[in-house]
Parts: C-alpha cells; sequence; structure tokens
C-alpha cells in the first residue's frame, strides 16, 4: 500500500462519517450477501497475490474454496444466500490483504538491499564483521 493509500486507510477510520460512508458501501456491494468476504474481492493474478495465497494457512485455504464454491453454486442455480448464511460486518475481517503488504515490503527491502553500495556501509558494520578491505 502506497503512503497515500495508508493516510487514506487512516483519515477513513478516524473520521465517523466516513467510516459509516464505508460500511454503507461494503453492505450494499453485495459480496458479503454472496457469503464472500472482502479479501476475496482482490484480484489474485498478480505474482504478490500469488505469494500471499501460498502462504495462507490450509484452514483459510479451505474456507476460501469453500466461500467461492458456493457462489459458483449459488449462480447457476439462480438462487440467493439465505440471509443467516451472509458474513456479517464483524465476521469480514482481512486475511489476504495484510499477507499482500507483508510480502510488498519484503520485496522492498530486498530491492534496496541489491541497490546497496560498498560506500553505504555504515562504519560500524565493517568493524562489526571485521573486514577492513571491500572490493568493487
Amino acid at each position: 500500500m502506497s503512503a497515500t493509500a495508508a493516510a487514506l486507510v487512516r483519515a477513513v477510520r478516524g473520521n465517523p462519517t466516513l467510516a459509516r460512508i464505508t460500511e454503507f458501501y461494503n453492505q450494499h456491494c453485495g459480496h458479503r450477501q454472496l457469503g464472500l468476504k472482502s479479501d476475496d474481492m482482490l484480484p489474485d493474478e498478480d505474482p504478490i497475490a500469488q505469494e500471499a495465497l501460498r502462504r495462507l494457512s490450509p484452514q483459510e485455504v479451505h474456507e476460501r474454496h469453500f466461500r467461492f464454491s458456493r457462489v459458483l453454486a449459488i449462480d447457476a442455480w439462480h438462487d440467493t444466500l439465505p440471509e443467516q448464511y451472509w458474513i456479517k460486518p464483524h465476521e469480514d475481517t482481512p486475511y489476504l490483504s495484510s499477507l499482500i503488504e507483508q510480502i510488498k515490503k519484503e520485496k522492498a527491502d530486498a530491492r534496496n538491499f541489491d541497490q546497496l553500495t560498498v560506500e553505504q556501509i555504515p562504519d560500524y558494520l565493517k568493524i562489526r564483521n571485521r573486514v577492513t578491505q571491500f572490493t568493487v
């Protein structure tokens, strides 16, 4: 998540009016009435999302597949899910977006580490590792 998006999320959570609008939007999108969580709606073709899906626990993978198979069956029958099976707002917890953010941070750290030059290594690390000369 970019810094701008993170600031927007903090602003929405901090403002009660925007939080109510967000909840209204989530309630009327229709994914909860189909038994899907918000993170089920994230596109999963991205390599980062694929890695996040790979890191999910087996229980969460099973629940995700169950939710998708139920939606496909409901759509095939042109039926609706009974209201008792709808996802409640307190049940709609993020399970995938936190992993995606963690993977993005890991990739950014790896990219920054790959771009590190010898001149950028702090002296205390050179001393700690007892390295006297670096070759470029």
